[in-house]
């Protein structure tokens, strides 16, 4: 199946959910694009980050097979999936105690092979239901709109709203109205501030100057600040478990820990957000010091650049050369240990 929708380009170019060669990472690139670009053109970027409220539990089984149909399912592989998905029955017990079983009339299987890629199917016409970029990561939706005038951009928005609005009620999908956000950035050399209304059903949407998107905090000035101090609180936690087991573990086994519980959270999205200023990324410069000099029990007085070495550990900068696949002068690659 995933090899039909990829041979006839039936998937949103833009969904960067479950496919192969596609990531988060992907998702916030573009999203990125999208708006230091329309900065640099002095326009207004409104970014709407919709939460769909138990998205995969409410796929209507009727809309999902006519959706499997008009996208060239046919005969006997139809049958298939409406095989898949039909005659399911559920119960919920507890203790002693079990409920009547009830036949399963709309959800979608989650932790199954097929889930994900049904998922797809069923919210792949959304973006062709309005003017707005759409950015999508499975049921993760961030919607964009640009103009040079913030007046005409708000009116816009909201009419596309109502036309998104439509959508949803014919799909038996419901947005989580109190996690949907938006944020409204300025062109670059704008420093005054514009607040505006949204209108989703009847309900006001919630401005905010910062908004979590796929891991990575998102803020309305564009400067990565918001995520950098996240970053920095989580890694500073993770470094305080370190020292609190560092004592009752070998080194080989702290070092996977390091990979996992800090240079991951570091790893993560880093060419998005390791150009901000030298100043915001201090601390994290020093939190990694100090991971690094706990699990190899090195006291503050050894060389930071021979220990990593020694190590075979990625200092900050070097995480983001990596990523980024540009050669490191005078390093080697570190070995899976």
């Amino acid at each position: 199946m995933q090899s039909f929708l990829d041979k006839n380009n039936i998937l949103c170019p833009n969904q960067f959910g479950f496919r192969k060669g596609f990531s988060t990472v992907h998702a916030l690139m573009s999203l990125n694009d999208i708006i230091a670009s329309k900065r640099e053109e002095n326009l207004y970027t409104c970014a709407i980050f919709l939460d769909l409220k138990k998205a995969f539990d409410t796929v209507d089984h009727s809309i999902l097979m006519k959706k499997r149909y008009h996208f060239g399912t046919r005969g006997n592989a139809q049958n298939l999936f409406a095989s898949y998905l039909s005659n399911c029955k559920q119960f919920v017990t507890t203790y002693t105690c079990k409920s009547d079983k009830e036949y399963i009339t709309c959800g979608i299987p989650q932790g199954s092979v097929l889930g994900t890629t049904l998922f797809l199917i069923y919210i792949n016409d959304l973006p062709d239901c309005h003017a707005m970029q759409t950015l999508l990561f499975a049921d993760d939706t961030a919607l964009l709109m640009s103009g040079p005038n913030i007046l005409d951009l708000h009116n816009t928005i909201n009419d596309e709203l109502k036309n998104i609005q439509k959508w949803f009620m014919q799909n038996k999908l419901t947005l989580n109205l109190s996690k949907t956000k938006y944020l409204l950035f300025h062109p670059a050399k704008e420093k005054q501030s514009h607040h505006f209304l949204l209108n989703f059903d009847d309900n006001m949407l919630m401005q905010t100057n910062e908004s979590k998107y796929l891991g990575v905090f998102i803020d309305a000035k564009w400067n990565c600040k918001a995520h950098i101090l996240h970053l920095t609180s989580s890694v500073a936690q993770s470094v305080g478990v370190l020292y609190k087991i560092r004592h009752f573990l070998s080194k080989n086994l702290l070092k996977i820990l390091y990979n996992a519980l800090i240079k991951s959270k570091l790893s993560y999205a880093i060419t998005l957000w390791v150009s901000a200023y030298k100043s915001d990324l201090h601390k994290l410069n020093v939190l990694n010091n100090r991971a690094v000099r706990c699990i190899t029990f090195a006291n503050r007085h050894t060389n930071l650049n021979t220990l990593y070495k020694k190590h075979k550990i990625l200092k900050l900068n070097e995480i983001q050369h990596y990523e980024l696949g540009k050669p490191l002068t005078d390093w080697k690659l570190p070995t899976c240990s």
